[in-house]
């Protein structure tokens, strides 16, 4: 098993156990590939991946930034929990996680390679298609974008 796989099924043993209580913010930084399809995909998953940490569905997100060099997203979820991507081009993939809960904290500061590796690639599915969409338009119109889906 991979350490990003370790970080993730760790971070998701911590949240069902109650150790941290609710989450209600995460922060992710993330050096991200330089191909803007490449970015796209792991934007949308690590959308994801968040929002099943959360577990809540997603009212809205805006980016700041743009495809390429460096970009930052905004997600906030409908219980009122909300996180932070941000990413940057570089040639090694670095990460850095903050989970803030409602009673406690996960920190994961500064590993090479796991970031883009912890966005488990979520299979196809109109959520997926849906926050995919929200996320495009948001960095294209530097708009507040809505996120139409179900519960995740």
């Amino acid at each position: 098993m991979s350490k990003s796989i370790d970080l993730d099924a760790a971070v998701q043993d911590v949240i069902k156990a109650g150790q941290i209580g609710r989450p209600v913010f995460v922060r992710c930084l993330v050096g991200v590939p330089e191909a803007r399809e490449d970015q796209v995909k792991l934007f949308v998953d690590l959308v994801m991946n968040i929002q099943d940490w959360i577990g809540e569905v997603i009212e809205r997100l805006y980016a700041v930034g743009t495809w390429g060099p460096g970009l930052s997203i905004c997600v906030q979820f409908r219980n009122g929990a909300s996180s932070i991507i941000s990413g940057k081009s570089t040639r090694e993939l670095l990460g850095d996680l903050i989970i803030l809960g409602n009673h406690g904290a996960i920190y994961r500061d500064a590993f090479s390679g796991g970031m883009a590796k912890l966005a488990r690639s979520f299979p196809e599915s109109d959520s997926k298609r849906a926050i995919r969409a929200a996320l495009e338009a948001a960095v294209e119109s530097a708009r507040p974008q809505t996120v139409l889906e179900k519960n995740p």
